[in-house]
């Protein structure tokens, strides 16, 4: 190529730009991992969010429709990361916290039949709890389908283990009203033979709650539950 085709060298420069431009462009994708997506996401929406660094160097996702909900685009960019989403009252998406990348595949859950003692409309039946550091202790639990996750009284977070890192502060709404609360993740729950790993839960201070603790829907949500009140007995048979 020479001096002599003008109209041949402003082409060739053109598509030359063109040619580093599209280096650039993917250049810019490949650098974007998935914690800038979330980031991004959470900030164009107006949306608290904490525990990013969980996410490290992951690459990025593929994002759901721009057109889905806050919490679709969340969940389909964290499908691989445990994470919990907060609403307000009317369910607006308020917050995000990114938990840890979730274990590999889905754990196994078996049924199982457990003993279980009335008091008064309600039925106790006795669960092992396991903080995340692997602290854990034994708890009768009232079996509550009312009550969205696992609550406990807030006097039991040091026997499990949990750090004021490990919590994040939300409200809770209970028969007298909203009560604040501190939410969190077990890193699992048992009952009889069943197991449930990375089981949400709900720390309410002792003086709204008592001693009292609730097996909520973050556990029972896995299982088809069956009372059996001439055998004193609940059914847990997986979903």
């Amino acid at each position: 190529m020479d001096a002599r085709n003008p109209i041949i060298l402003m082409v060739a420069a053109r598509f030359g730009l063109v040619a580093v431009l599209a280096v650039g462009l993917a250049f810019g994708a490949a650098a974007q991992g998935l914690r800038d997506q979330v980031a991004d996401l959470a900030r164009g929406e107006g949306i608290a969010v904490t525990g990013l660094e969980k996410i490290g160097a992951a690459e990025a996702a593929r994002p759901e429709s721009p057109g889905a909900s806050p919490a679709r685009r969340f969940q389909a960019l964290l499908a691989g990361f445990n994470h919990m989403i907060f609403r307000d009252s009317a369910g607006r998406v308020t917050g995000l916290r990114v938990l840890g990348a979730a274990r590999a595949g889905p754990p196994r859950i078996t049924g199982t039949s457990v003993t279980a003692t009335r008091r008064g409309a309600h039925y106790l039946v006795d669960a092992v709890l396991i903080g995340p550091t692997g602290l854990w202790a034994n708890r009768a639990m009232i079996v509550d389908t009312g009550a969205s996750t696992v609550v406990l009284p807030v006097s039991a977070i040091p026997a499990l283990g949990l750090r004021d890192t490990d919590l994040v502060l939300g409200t809770a709404v209970t028969a007298g009203g909203k009560v604040p609360a501190r939410m969190g993740q077990l890193a699992a729950v048992r009952v009889g033979h069943a197991v449930v790993k990375d089981v949400p839960v709900t720390f309410i201070a002792d003086e709204h709650l008592g001693q009292t603790a609730l097996l909520g829907m973050s556990f029972l949500d896995r299982f088809r539950v069956t009372f059996d009140d001439a055998g004193r007995r609940i059914l847990l048979s997986p979903k």
